[in-house]
């Protein structure tokens, strides 16, 4: 013989899947987060050398190594400064 499922065995059955469904969801989200910091990890050299690369090339825009040139006159004399 068997027992017919009432209502509240239904019910229970019921909220123990959602909870189920529920701790799931968290343990993927976490094992997710790990996941993906172990992917990054070891990236974080190569964005630090390509910031200073971008750094050195808008400082050699800003302040090249030859200098500006000023043509500047003073009275009759022509100064170049570099």
């Amino acid at each position: 013989m068997t027992a017919e499922p009432t209502v509240e065995n239904i019910s229970a059955n019921k909220r123990i899947k959602q909870i189920a469904w529920v701790i799931l969801a968290i343990v993927l989200t976490f094992l997710l987060g790990i996941g993906s910091g172990y992917l990054w990890w070891g990236q974080d050299d190569t964005a630090e050398l390509k910031q200073q690369k971008e750094l050195a090339a808008v400082y050699e825009q800003v302040n090249p190594k030859d200098g500006y040139s000023l043509p500047i006159s003073y009275g009759d004399r022509l100064l170049d400064f570099k």
